[in-house]
């Protein structure tokens, strides 16, 4: 599993929302796991304040039931210091990926996975920015984007 955390800015309609000084967002995060091939295996909206470390445990866990398989986890540095709730809880162990060169543009080994599916939902006017009103709705639609990419891959 692949997990990663985007920023999307939101309307001024009502809902959850909050300001992510590190990115300059004010809207929501989607918080996704994906599989090696870029498939969704786990979706959570919440407001785009919250860190991810908050919420990695929630999107991890419903994954887990469902997936015997899994063995490793690959995230970034934002989810330092989980490695052992997320082996005590989950029996996975958390790899974090680190950039090899210190500035500029670098491909990261295995979260480009995550990267690109984020990329497949550019593709999509209503994931452009957050439109809804309520976090389930929001992951309603990412999960639609989602079924039609898979779709479209099949045939």
């Amino acid at each position: 599993m692949i997990v990663d955390c985007q920023s999307v800015s939101s309307t001024r309609t009502g809902g959850i929302r909050s300001f992510d000084a590190f990115k300059k967002v004010n809207g929501r995060k989607r918080h996704i796991a994906v599989d090696a091939q870029g498939l969704l295996w786990g979706l959570v909206v919440h407001a785009a304040g919250d860190h991810e470390t908050q919420w990695a445990l929630q999107l991890l866990a419903p994954v887990a039931s469902r997936l015997s398989r899994a063995e490793t986890v690959f995230a970034d540095q934002a989810y330092q210091g989980l490695e052992e709730a997320i082996n005590s809880e989950l029996d996975w162990r958390l790899q974090i990926v680190e950039s090899e060169e210190d500035s500029g543009f670098s491909v990261e080994p295995k979260r480009w996975i995550v990267e690109r599916t984020y990329g497949w939902f550019g593709g999509w006017r209503r994931l452009d920015r957050e439109y809804e009103r309520r976090t389930d709705s929001s992951e309603t639609m990412v999960r639609f984007a989602m079924l039609r990419i898979t779709l479209n891959r099949l045939g």
